[in-house]
């Protein structure tokens, strides 16, 4: 089984020509919809992961 997490973060202080009262309101609706694209490609790549290194020790199993 393979767990992968993580955390989607926008440091906003890296942002220039936008005013930080705008970015501390817009910032977080863009982290959610960035993060409601990219999680289903990640639960894809988890469960390919996984069954990669399933073929991997199931191959290592049957050899003597």
């Amino acid at each position: 089984m393979v767990h992968l997490s993580g955390a989607l973060y926008t440091d906003i202080d890296k942002i220039k020509g936008v005013p930080k009262a705008v970015l501390r309101t817009v910032v977080p609706a863009v982290e959610a919809f960035a993060l409601k694209l990219t999680e289903p490609n990640l639960r894809q790549l988890n469960r390919g992961l996984g069954h990669y290194l399933d073929r991997l020790d199931g191959r290592a199993s049957r050899t003597p």
